[in-house]
């Protein structure tokens, strides 16, 4: 069976905390002549020069974007510890062994204009110099690039016939409970869904796992998905007293089997906040959280052409290490997934 939801809201807290909290790929080069390392949550691994040496950081954003076809995006660099700061921005076609530099792309942003399908897998890096020269940090950005318009399944007015909700309770027994509940004022704009968790004492924690049930996506009559990209707004009124941040994730239900973003984002806002698109999200970006377990040698989950229909929705995850019983509310609206495909 699969680890629990906690466990991984855990597992992926701690790899957070001790990466740099920052978009994109960051590299890490020391000034003074130190060994380069990468700090990466495609890889999980952060391991930071450390020693006598000053050190500069490199941030790109968006670290990841799909685009139709004739679309432009702009990506933009920023950096800490660097003093008067140079860039040049550089291109991969072989999913970043090699670059060439972008003639004329030496600003803070670049603008990449009218995507085509020559630039789907491509892969956007910074190098930043100091005013010696010397490249001193540099980021990444992937850049994913679709032939046809993305799907949307959206929902901001959140009809509790429209949703399922389950949960996964730690401890199972005489633990903590939630509840929900259409608000019709109030979100961002007019009507939101309302969440409270009731936690128990610690240590405990609640997953709440809402499904929409008014539509699926079945790959064998609309065709294999490319990648997902996912955004909510959120809302935790008692942030400040609770002092507590739900996590929140997109989540997708396929053959019996929930699957949850490896990624998480904190909904830590007293007011109506847009968390970062989740973009480009492709199978190796899901974990599975319950249902059977997959078998050897199977596609779980299962984004080709001949998958079973997929259905689509988002977790909340409260956890608490420490404390006694305590209530946390908070909301989403502008529940949004964009299927691309290509």
């Amino acid at each position: 069976m699969p680890g629990s939801f906690a466990g991984w809201s855990g597992l992926w807290h701690r790899i957070a905390l001790a990466c740099v909290t920052g978009i994109g790929l960051v590299t890490i080069v020391a000034s003074g002549g130190g060994e380069e390392a990468q700090c990466s949550f495609f890889s999980n691994v952060c391991n930071p020069t450390v020693g006598p040496f000053t050190i500069a950081f490199a941030y790109v954003y968006p670290q990841r974007i799909t685009l139709q076809v004739g679309s432009s995006a702009t990506f933009n660099a920023e950096t800490s510890g660097v003093d008067q700061p140079r860039f040049q921005w550089r291109r991969s076609a072989d999913g970043g062994h090699s670059y060439v530099d972008i003639p004329g792309a030496t600003g803070a942003t670049y603008t990449l204009a009218g995507a085509n399908l020559g630039d789907d897998g491509a892969v956007l890096q910074v190098n930043v110099q100091d005013p010696g020269g010397t490249v001193v940090a540099r980021a990444a950005a992937f850049l994913f690039v679709s032939p046809t318009p993305g799907i949307v399944f959206q929902d901001g007015e959140f009809l509790p016939s429209d949703w399922l909700v389950s949960e996964i309770a730690e401890p199972p027994q005489n633990g903590s409970t939630h509840t929900e509940s259409r608000e019709p004022a109030g979100g961002h704009p007019d009507a939101y869904r309302a969440m409270v968790h009731d936690m128990s004492a610690a240590p405990s924690s609640l997953s709440v796992l809402q499904v929409w049930t008014s539509a699926s996506y079945d790959p064998t009559t609309r065709g294999a998905i490319y990648v997902i990209d996912y955004a909510e707004d959120c809302l935790v009124p008692d942030a400040g007293t609770s002092n507590l941040a739900p996590v929140a994730r997109m989540l997708i239900e396929q053959a019996g089997r929930r699957y949850v973003a490896n990624t998480p984002h904190y909904c830590a806002w007293t007011q109506w906040a847009a968390l970062p698109t989740q973009s480009s999200l492709g199978v190796q970006d899901f974990v599975q959280i319950d249902g059977p377990a997959c078998s050897s040698g199977a596609s779980c989950l299962d984004f080709s052409a001949s998958a079973p229909p997929l259905r689509f929705g988002f977790a909340r995850t409260v956890q608490r290490h420490a404390g006694g019983p305590v209530t946390v509310s908070h909301g989403i609206d502008n529940w949004t997934v964009t299927v691309w495909r290509r």
